[in-house]
């Protein structure tokens, strides 16, 4: 078993928009390993996919995207990641006529 991410861990800080925070962390919930040979292991692929900037407001356990893990002769895994922390609308744009 090769573990990848333990439950809790930081996976990516997304970039918020128009949100109290600039940056809010994701996480995986549970832990992500997987059983592999080690001659793939330099072949392994981990994929965030998530809409960055996240629009405000974003609530702390919302899912904010996936980790997909892929390798050859395994099949693909998807993962979701979520967010750590409370993000509310707060920063605003203005404009200069």
């Amino acid at each position: 078993t090769f573990p990848l991410f333990a439950a809790g861990e930081t996976v990516a800080d997304a970039t918020v928009w128009l949100g109290t925070e600039a940056r809010v962390p994701l996480i995986v919930q549970e832990p992500v390993s997987i059983v592999m040979r080690r001659a793939v292991r330099d072949q392994l692929q981990v994929t965030l996919k998530t809409q960055e900037p996240i629009a405000a407001p974003i609530e702390p356990g919302s899912v904010q995207g996936e980790l997909v893990v892929s390798a050859p002769g395994l099949d693909t895994i998807t993962v979701p990641v979520v967010a750590v922390r409370t993000a509310a609308i707060g920063r605003s744009i203005s404009c200069v006529w």
